[in-house]
């Protein structure tokens, strides 16, 4: 890597963003089959709203040419991203509206499962997430019977699951590669990438059944 001034990194920084972005759209859809162009349309629409506005790989690219003129190294990693996020909201019913038509309007199909009781009107639950662990959710119920006010309110903390595509740039020292193992990531016969986690981080890794409990406790 030769060291570059600051000007001509900034010079070269466009040219690099354009070779990929450049062409509007980034991406362009040619079908293979003729059954494929009725739909060339809309999986190309799909495809640049994703890259663009989901992912906003614009900034991402950005600054792999930023990383590659200055470190003289960029690793971009793609893979599917799986979080999981807690939701709090209050929902208010009618007085005497049931248990399962409450359930129905906050759950829809997705009903939780193995409700238990933690004490006065609270309850706790599962819900099925194929493919992945069951997502918490805890509903606590408070009557209201005022004399111009009656109504049933809900605390719902609901554990919502968000898959999407991700591409993250590698900090270069945390990719390790034998030396000669070849001058493309394709030719390598192995390559590692060190992670960091926090606390939080390994004991959710540890409930998801990914790391040995008895393992992170440890550590």
């Amino acid at each position: 890597h030769v060291p570059l001034t600051m000007m001509g990194v900034e010079t070269f920084k466009p040219r690099l963003v354009e070779s990929v972005l450049g062409q509007e759209p980034p991406i362009m859809v040619a079908p293979t089959r003729g059954v494929d162009e009725d739909r060339q349309e809309i999986v190309e629409t799909f495809l640049n709203w994703q890259i663009l506005s989901e992912l906003n790989l614009e900034a991402t690219v950005t600054q792999s040419a930023h990383l590659f003129l200055l470190p003289g190294m960029a690793f971009a990693k793609t893979y599917w991203k799986v979080e999981r996020l807690m939701r709090r909201m209050v929902r208010e019913f009618p007085p005497g509206t049931t248990i399962p038509a409450i359930l129905e309007a906050l759950f829809g199909d997705q009903k939780p499962r193995d409700l238990e009781s933690e004490g006065g009107l609270k309850f706790t639950g599962k819900i099925p997430a194929p493919g992945n662990e069951p997502l918490r959710v805890t509903l606590e119920f408070k009557i209201i019977n005022e004399e111009d006010l009656k109504m049933i309110q809900v605390l719902v903390e609901k554990e919502e699951l968000i898959e999407h595509p991700q591409v993250d740039l590698v900090d270069p020292t945390d990719v390790i590669a034998p030396v000669k193992g070849g001058h493309t990531v394709m030719e390598q016969p192995w390559i590692f990438q060190r992670l960091w986690f926090s606390e939080t981080d390994l004991r959710r890794k540890a409930e998801e059944g990914r790391f040995y409990e008895d393992v992170v406790e440890q550590l």
